[in-house]
């Protein structure tokens, strides 16, 4: 054993942790902390995420009915163009 047995019996009568007389900190609760600062700080950058996807979502809606309107607009001035070169090619 790499560590005194007589280290329980100390931590016991000073109504501790043998951890926290090892090491000084109470290594569950850090954890726990730490745990929760990372998902807090994970879950805020998610909501960041998703609403930037969202913004991004609408602006290439927008775009995409801009250049379908583009090509509508390209199409009639082709079928405009056929039918001048139909009628003039009579």
């Amino acid at each position: 054993m790499l560590v005194s047995p007589r280290v329980f019996d100390i931590a016991k009568v000073l109504k501790t942790t043998p951890e926290e007389l090892l090491i000084g900190v109470i290594p569950a609760v850090e954890s726990n902390d730490k745990i929760e600062e990372v998902e807090s700080y994970y879950k805020e950058k998610i909501a960041n995420m998703e609403a930037e996807n969202k913004i991004s979502k609408v602006e290439l809606e927008g775009e995409i009915q801009r250049l379908k309107a583009a090509l509508e607009s390209k199409e009639s001035i082709i079928g405009v163009l056929k039918e001048s070169l139909y009628r003039y090619s009579k």
